[in-house]
């Protein structure tokens, strides 16, 4: 059957064609008899003849296998050809398929997939249109969690492969609907009891550490049968969903699913019979969802069921652009190196100088240069030209030249920071850095080892056009600098950032980082936070505190010191020590601070007519 449903007739091969290929194999298998009669000649010499025997025969053999294919080649070219490609996509699938949890590997790279003959109103629960295998399992006919009266429920899966016998699931996610409308839903973490391998990580972002105290799958395999129900499910590319459930279920001494099934990549076909591809992400664009597919189970069931929705209301096939098409296989190739890059930095001899910190790795596309390495060339020495590590992100202010006090994104190694992005590719991956920070994997430039200096670049993801989120950072960066007076200075303008961000009510945590600072920023680790600890004032702190106003926000050095016989924190404003941390409330603090110290944010106040100053450290 082709792709078009039509039936071709079989092609005679010409007269030509088949004198060409016997003649081919001829040779071929002369060829093999050559080598043959090189390795029975090789035994009858001594052990150096039989070695020159094998590798002669070796090569023989070869040129034989090649004369073989190219007499198919001239047999029937075209049918080889197809032979080709379905080898090569079938290798292509068994190495992407499945990383996203919609592992059906046709969606991705068959673009010949014929359509799916569906119903006209194709999911009506309990009606024709599924893949209907009712359950056997009595005991949960009636149940289906805490939402009896859905009518389906869309599921999701993220796996760490395309392999359920050994590969892991490692999230759930379900969503429960009534008349084409959520009503309710549930997500689970699954510690699948092996490493996440990197391109899981750079597609979906969830890493070991985000999955070290979640439960195994046989901890829920119960619950999840439970409400799973005899519910019909809906899915992009079910069946994968469906395969890793049955071998948990299997595993767990319980029967498969017997649910009815219906797969929006079906549907998709139906709608759009000549798309080359109808993974999510595709459907998403072509139905005016204009988003990015997360990679995580719960948001993608969610826009699986609004992709199903559009779908449905499509009512006569429809044809993709040529404009659609360039973005498929754009899309398409974007996602394959992502896939392959991180495979061979995990299996390609790539070897990462220092641990992981712990936060959401940023997936790696290429690699993007930062700047003021040069004051940083001790610890890049450390590691040499050509090393491979991890590395902190963060947003934050330019530190120092034209664009001073403007949105960059600050890179730290290893507790110090080493550098900061330029105004141009701060602008193309600002919105890629989450507003807690991110880690990201990063490289000294290949050279000599004692070369002058190493320059570091980060991988980042594709660059992109400046986000709204840039546009609006760099916009009230630029206003502050209008707005000063000839005699306000920059503790003024710290002040006014600091004030007009808790005037908004914006959360500590994720916004604490881009407000703005009345001094230069230490290069030291970062460790400011939303937790608010008081510092105990030296006598002579109003001298360096006086010159400020209340709210402003001032960089300081942290350094371990003994106070009292006992650990404790030293508070440094430029040169000038201003006291130290009350540590009543805050001990933990003390493990964040490295040998090197810390940097963190602390606010000026008045109170009682004495100035305070107070310590924000996560």
């Amino acid at each position: 059957m082709m792709p078009n449903g039509q039936h071709t007739a079989k092609k005679k091969t010409s007269l030509p064609r088949i004198i060409g290929m016997i003649a081919f194999r001829a040779l071929a298998a002369i060829a093999w008899l050559f080598a043959l009669l090189f390795v029975v000649a090789g035994f009858k010499v001594n052990l150096l003849g039989l070695i020159f025997g094998i590798i002669v025969a070796v090569a023989l053999a070869f040129v034989g296998l090649v004369l073989w294919i190219i007499g198919d080649m001239i047999k029937d070219p075209e049918e080889f050809k197809r032979k080709q490609a379905k080898t090569a996509t079938e290798k292509t699938e068994g190495s992407i398929a499945g990383i996203t949890g919609q592992a059906d590997a046709r969606t991705i790279l068959d673009s010949t997939a014929s359509a799916v003959d569906l119903p006209e109103e194709p999911f009506v629960a309990g009606a024709a249109g599924f893949h209907a295998e009712k359950s056997s399992d009595d005991h949960i006919r009636n149940e289906s969690g805490d939402h009896p009266d859905a009518d389906y429920i869309v599921l999701d899966l993220e796996t760490t492969g395309f392999s359920p016998k050994t590969c892991g699931i490692i999230d759930i996610g379900i969503v429960y609907v009534k008349n084409d409308e959520s009503i309710g839903e549930y997500s689970q973490l699954i510690n699948p009891g092996i490493l996440i391998p990197p391109e899981i990580t750079n597609l979906t972002g969830v890493d070991d550490d985000m999955l070290k105290e979640q439960p195994r799958i046989v901890d829920v395999i119960h619950e999840l049968r439970r409400r799973i129900g005899d519910l019909p499910i809906l899915g992009h590319n079910i069946q994968f969903d469906i395969g890793f459930l049955n071998q948990a279920f299997q595993d767990a001494g319980l029967p498969n699913l017997g649910n009815e099934t219906f797969d929006t990549a079906d549907l998709s076909r139906e709608k759009y019979p000549t798309a080359a591809s109808h993974t999510l992400q595709d459907v998403m664009r072509r139905t005016g969802i204009n988003k990015t597919e997360e990679h995580r189970a719960l948001a993608d069931a969610k826009d699986t069921l609004e992709c199903y929705k559009r779908l449905k209301a499509i009512t006569a096939p429809q044809q993709v652009s040529d404009d659609d098409e360039q973005i498929t296989l754009r899309q398409k190739r974007q996602k394959t190196q992502t896939v392959f890059r991180s495979r061979h930095m995990a299996n390609a001899g790539i070897e990462l100088r220092n641990e992981k910190p712990y936060g959401i790795v940023i997936p790696s596309k290429g690699g993007v240069e930062i700047v003021g390495e040069e004051e940083h060339q001790d610890k890049l020495n450390e590691y040499g030209a050509g090393a491979w590590f991890w590395v902190e992100l963060q947003r934050g202010e330019n530190p120092k030249g034209t664009h001073m006090g403007e949105p960059t994104i600050l890179v730290t190694l290893d507790g110090e920071q080493i550098g900061w992005m330029t105004p141009t590719n701060t602008s193309r991956h600002y919105h890629q850095v989450p507003k807690i920070g991110g880690v990201a994997l990063a490289h000294t430039k290949p050279g000599k080892p004692a070369a002058v200096k190493l320059d570091v670049r980060v991988e980042m993801p594709e660059a992109e056009t400046p986000s709204e989120e840039y546009k609006t950072a760099l916009a009230e960066s630029r206003l502050m600098t209008q707005n000063k007076s000839p005699m306000a200075s920059q503790t003024q303008q710290g002040a006014l950032t600091s004030q007009k961000a808790r005037a908004a009510g914006e959360d500590a945590e994720t916004n604490m980082s881009t407000w703005g600072t009345a001094n230069k920023m230490p290069h030291k680790k970062d460790i400011t936070g939303p937790k608010r600890t008081p510092i105990k004032l030296n006598d002579n702190a109003s001298e360096t505190l006086d010159q400020y106003e209340d709210g402003t926000l001032l960089w300081a050095l942290l350094r371990k010191t003994v106070v009292d016989g006992m650990l404790g924190v030293q508070v440094k404003i430029g040169r000038k020590q201003i006291g130290t941390l009350d540590l009543t409330d805050n001990a933990a603090c003390l493990d964040l601070i490295t040998d090197n110290g810390a940097m963190s944010k602390i606010e000026i106040g008045t109170q009682g007519g004495l100035r305070t100053a107070t310590a924000l450290i996560r």
